[in-house]
């Protein structure tokens, strides 16, 4: 594992990491950078690969440890680190991850060893409440991740970060159109699109009946819900009854509540 001192912030081996806070659109560079020791660490012992690392001089040695061989460290000073990516950092290291390829909703396959439930998304710009999902839905095995149009990057900085780095165990799916995707997994691979909605005629969580096909769970955003679209496609649709008047619940923690209903 090469180890290199860099003092001229210039270098273009550090462009990656340069001015983070204006990274829109540099998901097309295949990459993404995750920032932190813990995520860091997640990111090394998962199957995406690194292609380089950034590290406050004298620290993470127990984090760098982990990287392959072939992962190139730079290492600058404290200061520098703060001025390389734009704005007050103090966690000390920084990776940039290689993006698996974009996989597509009609690849989404389920075997007998897992939940028969996958978690979708649609329409979820924050970040934060995109990572609180991923982080859930791994903790409680679920480990098919589908992206909706309009939704946030689950591989931004702070959607990793919120994650706790569990969106390395995901193995995720994309949709571009709606309708059309969802009704031919629900027709054609005989999937249950189930649609998550407050709408009049939904199911209780506590009465809905399983049975032997497995669940696509779309979760849509806190303003608009899943869509009309969506709710065109769905094969049930289901919500948490709740009291003393309560209208929703933030839709990471619904997204939760959800999961473990159709998991347990």
């Amino acid at each position: 594992m090469p180890r290199i001192q860099i003092h001229d912030l210039a270098d273009p081996r550090l462009s990656r990491y340069r001015d983070l806070q204006t990274e829109a659109g540099r998901s097309a560079t295949g990459t993404f950078v995750v920032e932190g020791g813990f995520c860091v660490s997640k990111l090394a012992q998962s199957r995406l690969s690194i292609r380089s690392v950034v590290v406050q001089q004298g620290r993470h040695e127990d984090v760098l440890c982990q990287l392959p061989d072939d992962v190139s460290v730079f290492e600058v000073s404290a200061s520098d680190i703060r001025e390389l990516v734009g704005y007050d950092f103090h966690r000390g290291i920084l990776a940039e991850g290689v993006r698996p390829p974009a996989a597509l909703l009609k690849d989404v396959s389920f075997d007998a060893a897992d939940p028969p439930l996958a978690l979708a998304v649609f329409g979820v710009s924050l970040t934060e409440n995109l990572g609180s999902m991923i982080r859930s839905a791994t903790a409680l095995g679920v480990h098919r991740l589908v992206i909706g149009p309009r939704t946030a990057d689950p591989f931004s900085r702070r959607s990793i970060r919120v994650s706790m780095g569990t969106v390395f165990e995901q193995s995720v799916f994309y949709v571009n159109d709606t309708f059309a995707e969802l009704t031919a997994l629900a027709t054609d691979h005989n999937i249950r699109v189930v649609a998550t909605t407050l709408g009049p005629g939904a199911i209780a969580l506590d009465q809905f009946r399983r049975d032997d096909r497995p669940i696509l769970l779309v979760m849509g955003s806190e303003p608009d819900g899943v869509g009309r679209d969506v709710e065109a496609a769905a094969t049930d649709r289901i919500t948490i009854p709740m009291k003393l008047n309560t209208d929703s619940l933030n839709v990471s923690v619904a997204a939760a509540v959800f999961m473990y209903g159709l998991t347990k």
